[in-house]
């Protein structure tokens, strides 16, 4: 696969086509229901998503998210903070000067989809943690979770081919910024893929089981726990 995503990256509208299969992705999401679409809840402030909740917190009797699950929605933060610093340094010095198309592609792919990641799991985090609302079931984790395998083939495909790359004397700074991109989509994706399958598969890939034991707050409220 990762030599496929190298034959994308060397064509001069790469960076178009991983937006085009990024919003494929969300095109899926509202065709299958996954995610549904509900503009008007932007307007409720800044961190809200314009994404109907799959259960907010009254269909929840007020529960809540536990500390450790909430650290765990931390995750995504640390790909996107690690693809912001790594692709701005990577798309707005002279490290890649010499290399044009690896240039674009580090601000299109890595800085602008760091931007992305971080700002839409910021207010992932406000509605589950903060509002206490369920914004994902199932089927939403399986577009997501595909999404993050295919996306971070491509990300990881991308910075190997930065790091070949000849920079003449920017290669200590050009390793760092590799390093540290690679250990955010690592703990972005693969972490938050990994813990995803684990509790899957604790369940007995029961579905109706993962999204109430994983997907669902859990602690407090009015609701009695079921036994």
């Amino acid at each position: 696969m990762l030599a496929i995503f190298s034959d994308i990256l060397a064509h001069p509208k790469a960076v178009y086509a991983f937006w085009v299969w990024f919003n494929a992705l969300l095109g899926v999401a509202f065709a299958t229901g996954a995610v549904v679409l509900a503009p008007g809840r932007a307007k409720l402030g800044p961190l809200n998503l314009p994404f109907k909740p799959v259960k907010d917190s009254k269909e929840s009797g007020g529960k809540r998210y536990s500390a450790l699950h909430s650290i765990r929605m931390l995750f995504a933060h640390l790909h996107g903070i690690a693809f912001v610093y790594s692709g701005y340094y990577l798309s707005y010095t002279d490290i890649l000067n010499s290399h044009d198309q690896l240039k674009t592609l580090a601000f299109g792919c890595i800085f602008c989809f760091g931007l992305m990641q971080t700002i839409l799991h910021t207010k992932l985090i406000y509605e589950r943690v903060v509002l206490g609302n369920q914004m994902s079931k199932p089927s939403t984790i399986c577009v997501c979770t595909f999404g993050q395998i295919t996306i971070g083939g491509f990300q990881f495909a991308l910075l190997q081919e930065i790091a070949k790359a000849d920079v003449g004397t920017h290669g200590a700074a050009r390793d760092a910024l590799v390093s540290l991109a690679v250990a955010g989509l690592v703990s972005g994706i693969g972490g938050i893929a990994g813990i995803r399958l684990f509790k899957f598969l604790s369940v007995g890939l029961d579905a109706d089981r993962f999204e109430k034991e994983f997907l669902a707050p859990q602690v407090g409220g009015s609701q009695k726990k079921e036994k």
